[in-house]
């Protein structure tokens, strides 16, 4: 499935000692986020309402917002019906 390619993809990208850095992290993570978001077909006002603004998420969705807080992160992968911890693992 989609959701397993992705998986894979992040576990081969996160190198030799399986960790990212921080900041590589939140970028894939928010790139993860958009393929979810558009699988889902949820549209990007609806999943961000009340959590973040449309440009906060296409920042974050781009990859383009490393600051991002890991519970706005987990907040909007539980909204798009899906666990932040699922592409952590």
């Amino acid at each position: 499935s989609k959701k397993e390619k992705r998986k894979k993809k992040v576990k081969k990208q996160k190198g030799e000692s399986g960790i990212y850095p921080p900041e590589k992290m939140k970028r894939e993570l928010g790139k993860l986020l958009k393929g979810v978001r558009e699988e889902q077909k949820i549209e990007k006002e609806d999943l961000c309402s009340g959590l973040c603004t449309v440009e906060e998420l296409d920042r974050i969705e781009a990859g383009e917002d490393p600051e991002v807080e890991l519970i706005l992160l987990q907040a909007l992968f539980e909204r798009a019906g899906t666990s932040l911890r699922r592409f952590l693992q």
